[in-house]
């Protein structure tokens, strides 16, 4: 038995250094592969991925920014939509703008006083805009008339005599 233990102690000496040898060519390996790797070229890919996922994820906001604004603009509330039955595009703009500016109702700002204003001042220059003289010059409106029938000058000035007594 003597030789069997001495055997064992020595089988087992000679399979530990076996697996001591064995990690150490595993970790020499491992440290081979780690060398391998370029890292700049690593760093420099990580950087181009990261400027893409950027642009990307920029292109999305903008695109989220950008579709809330046209949801609010084609939805009319129930205020509004009477104010453009009633009124133009300009009216209605400045009543909007007098409510928020007070802080007050659609409806008291368009029965506001500075609304009024507003009214008077642009009936106003569209007054004043119709009124004004067309440009110097010959007037493309304006055309001769030209009688183009087979009476003579005298057959028309009887025409007219019998026509204006």
């Amino acid at each position: 038995m003597a030789n069997d233990e001495v055997q064992l102690d020595i089988t087992e000496e000679v399979v530990e250094e076996e697996t001591e040898e064995t990690e150490e060519e595993t970790e020499e390996t491992d440290e081979v592969e780690e060398d391998s790797t370029d890292w700049k070229a690593e760093a420099e890919k990580a950087k181009a991925d990261a400027a893409k996922y950027k642009a990307i994820a920029s292109r999305k906001a903008k695109k989220k920014e950008a579709q809330p604004e046209t949801s609010e603009q084609s939805t009319l509330t129930p205020e509004e939509i009477r104010l453009y039955a009633r009124f133009d595009d300009t009216e209605v703009k400045a009543i909007q703008d007098i409510a928020k500016l007070k802080g007050i109702t659609i409806k008291e700002a368009e029965e506001s006083q500075m609304f009024r204003i507003f009214k008077e001042d642009a009936a106003e220059e569209k007054k004043n805009a119709d009124a004004k003289l067309p440009k110097s010059g010959k007037s493309s409106t304006k055309q001769e008339k030209t009688f183009d029938s087979e009476l003579t000058r005298e057959e028309h000035k009887k025409l007219w005599d019998k026509s204006n007594p």
